[in-house]
């Protein structure tokens, strides 16, 4: 069952317990794209992760719901939005207000690097997300790929997004050695 974050952020904790049970493992960073960030996102304030690298996530599961409806005048899609959050609390048991990396991002320790990437013709999750989310952090900077899908800012400009993730690792992780 999916529940837009608001359980897989356990499924985050359980693997990142997994993870540091292994003596080899020294720092966690977590990557998510679109639903996978929100998740990974949601999950890191309760976690000890060196860091996160986000795709194309959304802030606010009610304000993604509500944008989901563009046919309808705002005031209406704002009710349908309300009324998509009743029949998601009643079959899922999922408070839409609960589903918020953009609450969870500004819980999380200022220390710990986010790397915020948002394809530029997102059709899925809107680029206003990402900047919604981008907002919420002082000094957080989102990586917008013009002309890049949702979840394809890899094959937008592969060169551009292997820079970022590899300074992402660097600035979570330091200096890598050779072993």
């Amino acid at each position: 069952m999916v529940t837009f974050g608001a359980a897989e952020r356990r499924d985050v904790a359980a693997a990142v317990v997994f993870l540091r049970a292994r003596p080899q493992v020294e720092g966690i960073a977590v990557p998510g794209v679109s639903m996978g960030g929100a998740v990974a996102l949601q999950a890191a304030p309760e976690l000890d992760v060196a860091g996160l690298f986000v795709e194309s996530s959304f802030a606010e599961l009610r304000t993604m719901t509500a944008g989901r409806i563009p046919f309808l005048p705002e005031v209406l899609a704002r009710l349908g939005a309300s009324w998509i959050g009743v029949v998601a609390s009643l079959q899922l048991g999922v408070d839409l207000d609960s589903v918020s990396p953009l609450a969870a991002l500004a819980r999380l320790d200022a220390g710990i690097p986010v790397v915020l990437l948002h394809a530029g013709a997102d059709a899925v999750v809107p680029l206003e997300e990402g900047r919604r989310l981008a907002a919420a952090r002082a000094g957080l900077r989102l990586e917008v790929f013009a002309g890049a899908t949702h979840g394809d800012c890899l094959g937008a400009d592969r060169d551009r997004y292997s820079a970022l993730l590899g300074s992402f690792v660097r600035q979570a992780f330091g200096p890598i050695a050779p072993r």
